[in-house]
C-alpha cells in the first residue's frame, strides 16, 4: 500500500524548491537549527519577519527531521555546471513524507477496526496513491501532518462510538484530545473543524448519546489548553496578545469570509476537483456514495415514511428519520461515521471564500474508506449505479482521465519541459511508458468484464509507476522550470565566494530567498538606482528594461523559464552596474514599470 510513497522518496530529495509556501517553511525551520536561535522555536522567522500565520509544530518536526537527515544522509554534491542547486530542501520535505506515512498507517488501523484487513489495505492504498497526496508530499508544508492528526483523532473517536464501545475508553479519549491539540499546533482550527463537525453530526443522528460522556470533555479540554497554551502563552509574551489576535483574525476569519491572496473559487470547487485529486481511487466514488447512503438509511424505496419524500426537504427528512431508526437498531455504522466525518467539514470548505485544492485533504481518508468499501459492494453499490444510462459514459470518462493523468502527463512533460535526465532517466521513462500502455489495456479489459476491483488494482499500479517518474525523474531535470535554482547556479559561477551584494527586482520568489540563505535583497523599481550607487560591485537580478538617468548594467548571465509560483514565463538576467557602454542592457524605472526596450 505504500509502494507509491516509497517510489517517490528519491524524487522528494532531488526536486528543487517549489515557490511560495514551501521555501518559507523550510527557511524558518533551517534557522531553528542554528545555535543561539531558541526564540525561533516560539516565533518562526522568515526573511527577518515573524511568521505567525501558521502554528509552529511543522517547523519543529522539519527541524528535527532535517537534523537527523544531516546525520544519517550525505547531501548530494551540487556542482554549478552539473546540477541545479536544491539548497538541501529535500531534508525538510522528509517531514511531510513521514506525515503521509503516519496518515496511511493510521488509516489502515482504522479500516482494520471497521471492516477487516482487505478493506483496510485497499483504503490505505487508495489514500497513499491519490494525486493530491503525491503532489503535496513533495512540499515542505503542513497538510500531510494535519491529515495524520485528523485520522488519529477520528480513529480514537471510532473506538469510543463504535458498537460495543471501546475496551479502554479513557485511553481512546486521551488519544482523541492529544491528536486534536497536535492538529491545532499544526494548522490552527482545521482539525477541530473536521472532528467537531463529525461529533456534532453524530450527536444529532444517534438516539443514544452515552458515547459523548466517554469523550471526557472536561479533562479533554484541559489537555488541549495545556498543550496549545504551552506555545501560545510564550508567544503572547514575546509579540503581544494584540498581534496574536490580529494574526488569528487575518488567517482564520478573513480567510473564510473573503478571498485571500487571490485564491477564490465558487461553492462546488472541491467537489468538482474530487475525481481528479482522488485519482486513481475516484473510480468508485459514485458506487461508494450509493452504498454508504443505502447502508445508513436503506434504499429510497424502503426508507421509513417514504411518502414524505416528495421534494428535496421531504427526502432529507425521510433520510434523517431512517438513519436514526437504523442507528437505534444497530448503532453507528462505519458508513455513517465516514459520512459524518466528510459532510459538515466539506460544506464548510465549500462555503469558505478562500479555496486551494489541498484544503480538503483531511477528508480524503474518509473518502478512501468509503471507496474501499464501495468497490466490493455489488448489490448496494455497483448494481444500482450500472442501471443508469450515464454509468457507462462516466466509467469511460474515468478511463480517459487515467490515460490523461498517466501517459498524457508523461508525454506532455517530456515534450514541454525539455528534461535531461541522463540515460538511466530516459530508460526509466521509456519503461514507464511501456508499462502504462500495458496497464491501461488491462484496465479496459477488466472494464469489459465488469471486474471493477481488478480495474482499481491496475489503476493503483499505474499511478505508482507514472507519478514517481513524472515528479521524480522528468520534472527535476527540466530546463524550463526551477528559475531560482538556475539563477543560483549562475551566481555561484560568477561569485564563487558569495561575497558580492545580491539583489533582485521584479522577481521576488521565496525560493530565491531560501536558496541564498536570506542574502538576497528584494527591491522595488524606485530603489534600484540607490542600491546600484551603494553597491557598485553588486549583482542584480532583473528583467531587461530601460533604467532612468542613463544608468546602464552589464549582463553577466541570462535565465528564462516558467515561474511555477506566479504562472508566468520569466526572462531574467544577472547584471552588474557599469559606468560606460559595452555589452549592456538598459532598463526603465518607476515602480511597477513594464519592460520598454532592450539593448540586446
Amino acid at each position: 500500500m505504500g509502494l507509491t510513497l516509497i517510489l517517490h522518496l528519491p524524487g522528494i530529495l532531488a526536486l528543487p524548491p517549489i515557490d511560495r509556501d514551501e521555501p518559507r517553511f523550510a527557511y524558518a525551520s533551517r534557522l531553528m537549527l542554528q545555535p543561539g536561535r531558541w526564540a525561533d522555536l516560539i516565533i518562526p522567522i522568515y526573511d527577518d519577519q515573524p511568521r505567525l500565520n501558521k502554528p509552529p509544530l511543522i517547523y519543529w518536526i522539519q527541524a528535527v527531521t532535517a537534523r537527523l537527515a544531516g546525520v544519517f544522509m550525505t547531501p548530494p554534491t551540487e556542482e554549478p555546471d552539473s546540477a541545479d542547486p536544491t539548497g538541501g530542501i529535500g531534508r525538510f520535505r522528509l517531514a511531510s513524507y513521514l506525515g503521509a506515512l503516519m496518515a496511511m498507517l493510521a488509516l489502515y488501523r482504522l479500516g482494520l477496526g471497521m471492516w477487516g484487513g482487505r478493506h483496510a489495505w485497499s483504503a490505505a492504498a487508495l489514500f497513499a496513491a491519490c494525486l493530491v497526496v503525491m503532489a503535496d508530499v513533495r512540499q515542505a508544508r503542513t497538510d500531510q501532518w494535519l491529515a495524520a492528526w485528523t485520522v488519529i483523532a477520528m480513529g480514537a473517536l471510532w473506538q469510543i462510538i463504535r458498537p460495543g464501545g471501546a475496551g479502554r475508553p479513557g485511553l481512546a479519549a486521551a488519544v482523541f484530545w492529544i491528536a486534536l491539540a497536535m492538529g491545532i499546533l499544526t494548522k490552527g482550527p482545521v482539525c477541530p473543524l473536521v472532528c467537531g463537525g463529525a461529533v456534532a453530526a453524530l450527536a444529532v443522528v444517534t438516539p443514544d448519546r452515552s458515547w459523548l460522556g466517554r469523550l471526557r470533555f472536561g479533562w479533554g479540554a484541559m489537555i488541549v489548553v495545556a498543550l496549545v497554551g504551552a506555545w501560545l502563552v510564550p508567544l503572547g509574551v514575546l509579540v503581544g496578545p494584540e498581534q496574536v489576535a490580529r494574526a488569528f483574525v487575518d488567517e482564520v476569519l478573513w480567510r473564510a469570509a473573503a478571498p485571500k491572496e487571490g485564491h477564490f473559487a465558487p461553492p462546488g470547487y472541491h467537489l468538482l476537483l474530487l475525481p481528479i485529486l482522488f485519482w486513481p481511487g475516484s473510480l468508485a466514488l459514485i458506487p461508494a456514495a450509493w452504498h454508504a447512503l443505502s447502508a445508513v438509511a436503506g434504499p429510497p424505496g424502503k426508507r421509513e415514511d417514504a411518502a414524505a419524500e416528495a421534494g428535496l426537504r421531504g427526502r432529507m427528512v425521510a433520510f434523517f428519520r431512517s438513519a436514526r431508526a437504523r442507528c437505534a437498531a444497530a448503532g453507528v455504522t462505519p458508513e455513517l461515521f465516514c459520512l459524518a466525518w466528510i459532510a459538515p467539514a466539506w460544506l464548510a470548505f465549500e462555503l469558505s471564500m478562500t479555496k486551494l485544492p489541498h484544503y480538503t485533504l483531511p477528508l480524503y481518508p474518509a473518502v478512501a474508506l468509503l471507496c474501499a468499501r464501495g468497490l466490493a459492494a455489488g448489490s448496494t453499490g455497483w448494481e444500482p449505479f450500472l442501471r443508469y444510462r450515464a454509468a457507462g459514459p462516466l466509467i469511460w470518462a474515468w478511463v480517459a482521465l487515467s490515460c490523461l493523468l498517466s501517459l498524457g502527463i508523461l508525454g506532455a512533460s517530456v515534450w514541454l519541459l525539455r528534461p535531461v535526465p541522463g540515460w538511466s532517466g530516459w530508460a526509466a521513462t521509456a519503461a514507464c511508458a511501456l508499462s502504462s500502455v500495458v496497464l491501461i489495456g488491462g484496465i479496459v479489459q477488466a472494464l469489459r468484464r465488469h471486474l471493477f476491483e481488478r480495474m482499481q488494482t491496475r489503476a493503483l499500479l499505474l499511478a505508482a509507476i507514472t507519478l514517481p517518474v513524472v515528479l521524480g525523474v522528468v520534472m527535476p531535470t527540466s530546463q524550463v522550470l526551477w528559475i531560482s535554482s538556475r539563477l543560483m547556479r549562475e551566481i555561484k559561477r560568477i561569485d564563487p565566494a558569495g561575497a558580492r551584494p545580491l539583489a533582485t527586482v521584479s522577481y521576488h520568489e521565496d525560493s530565491l530567498v531560501y536558496l541564498t540563505g536570506g542574502r538576497v535583497e528584494r527591491l522595488r523599481w524606485r530603489e534600484v538606482i540607490d542600491w546600484m550607487d551603494r553597491h557598485p560591485q553588486g549583482l542584480l537580478i532583473m528583467p531587461e528594461v530601460l533604467l532612468p538617468r542613463g544608468r546602464r548594467v552589464q549582463r553577466l548571465a541570462t535565465v528564462e523559464g516558467w515561474n511555477l509560483g506566479a504562472g508566468l514565463y520569466e526572462q531574467l538576467m544577472i547584471a552588474q552596474p557599469t559606468c560606460g557602454g559595452g555589452s549592456s542592457s538598459a532598463a526603465a524605472g518607476g515602480e511597477g514599470a513594464a519592460p520598454a526596450g532592450s539593448a540586446r
